[in-house]
Order: structure tokens, then sequence, then C-alpha cells
């Protein structure tokens, strides 16, 4: 099942949910925006852009639906990183960008 959206075409991974890690998002502002992340944002950031739970590794997009993804810090920390990236190829839109921010180890 995927979740249904309609004119958002940004999608951050992983913007930290102000729990256990801060909200830090790096998508652009002034566009509509989905976040997903694996825990419930805190009521304090909840109101910023469409909130999903969810797992980076399984997205719960139908296919080419998202011109842009940004994921920061996350895919050092996944178990499958190539699984998440078939899957961002998967949901975007041909032509679509994939914007990935880690720390060189």
């Amino acid at each position: 099942m995927y979740v249904k959206l309609s004119g958002i075409e940004v999608l951050e991974i992983g913007p930290g949910t102000n729990r256990r890690y801060p909200f830090r998002p790096k998508a652009s502002w002034g566009c509509e925006v989905v976040f997903l992340d694996l825990e419930k944002p805190s009521d304090d950031v909840k109101n910023f852009g469409h909130w999903v739970l969810g797992d980076a590794q399984t997205l719960p997009f139908r296919e080419s639906v998202f011109a842009q993804i940004v994921a920061s810090h996350v895919i050092e920390h996944l178990e499958d990183p190539l699984k998440f990236l078939s899957e961002c190829r998967r949901i975007l839109k041909t032509g679509g960008s994939l914007d990935i921010y880690s720390k060189l180890h």
C-alpha cells in the first residue's frame, strides 16, 4: 500500500523529528515537502510539511512520484544502502534529483 500524494514533489528522508535527533531539514523552503522518518515527529515540528512513518529501504510511495529526494546523513546508517538507492530510483521522476549528504569516514 502506497501513501497517496497530490502535487507534492519533494521527499526528505530522515530529517530528524526533534525526539532523538534534532529536526534539521535540508529540502528547499517554499515548496511542499514530505518528510519520511522511522519515528513520529515531536509536536513542535509535526506541522512542517507532511510526515510519513517509514523505512528508507522500503519507501511507501508509488513509482515516479518525486522530482527531488533529499537524504542527509541517512545512507551511512542503513543496513542495505543499495536497496535504498534502488528505492529512490524507483520513486524519482525521470530527470529528478537525488541529493545525498554524508560524512566522509
